[in-house]
């Protein structure tokens, strides 16, 4: 069987419209026995980020077949992973930016100002 989930995308019908969306993560719970998924259609909310969904599937299943998070244990666990990844994506950003601007490692050093009444 070939990977339904090829280059962590996958398509979805809408009507008569084919929707392309991106895997952002998935992983078993073994604490629920499920497997699940985030990903995005790059579709905007009102305040202009970008809309995240989550959901069950069966990734032994031949089909994509999504099915909705049931549980608020289940959303919370999906928020917390969710915040996680943003915030160790974040850190990798920093982190990268600093070694571009010839930081290295580490906080930058902060050169100390003594007031003239010293």
């Amino acid at each position: 069987m070939s990977d339904k989930f090829a280059n962590n995308k996958f398509s979805v019908m809408a009507g008569s419209k084919e929707i392309v969306c991106d895997i952002l993560f998935r992983f078993h719970s073994e604490e629920t026995g499920k497997d699940y998924m985030a990903f995005t259609d790059h579709s905007k909310s009102k305040d202009e980020s970008v809309n995240i969904f989550y959901a069950t599937y069966d990734p032994n299943a031949e089909s994509i077949d999504l099915a909705p998070i049931q549980t608020e244990q289940e959303w919370t666990m999906m928020r917390d992973i969710t915040k996680k990844m943003q915030e160790d994506a974040a850190k990798t950003l920093v982190e990268q930016f600093r070694q571009a601007m010839g930081a290295g490692e580490g906080e930058p050093q902060a050169e100390e100002q003594k007031s003239e009444e010293e």
